[in-house]
């Protein structure tokens, strides 16, 4: 399957040259009443559609840039805080990348 990630531009030239670091997205604060996988597991996230991963990097500022990659349908998981909209591919190593998409083209 083909999934989206959201980053910021100081961060394509690295991402390009080296792929997408897994992440375990490392502990926030958040409501209670949200579930998370953020800081339980390590994978790389991507959003379903590009749009959303578009919307994503708009919504945190600065100059967004997003990335297609490939996951492996039997390696992937709902990401319960995008209500199905977005996965978390379970994986320990770098993912080969390609940008898609810069807010400033």
């Amino acid at each position: 399957m083909i999934l989206y990630h959201a980053s910021q531009y100081d961060n394509a030239e690295s991402i390009m040259e080296y792929g997408l670091y897994p992440t375990d997205g490392g502990a926030r604060l958040i409501s209670p009443s949200c579930d998370t996988l953020q800081g339980k597991i390590m994978g790389v996230y991507g959003f379903l559609a590009l749009d959303d991963a578009i919307n994503f990097a708009g919504d945190n500022g600065g100059d967004g840039v997003v990335f297609s990659f490939e996951a492996d349908d039997d390696y992937t998981i709902n990401d319960p805080e995008y209500d199905k909209e977005a996965k978390i591919y379970l994986t320990t190593i770098p993912v080969p990348a390609r940008l898609v998409w810069q807010q400033w083209e």
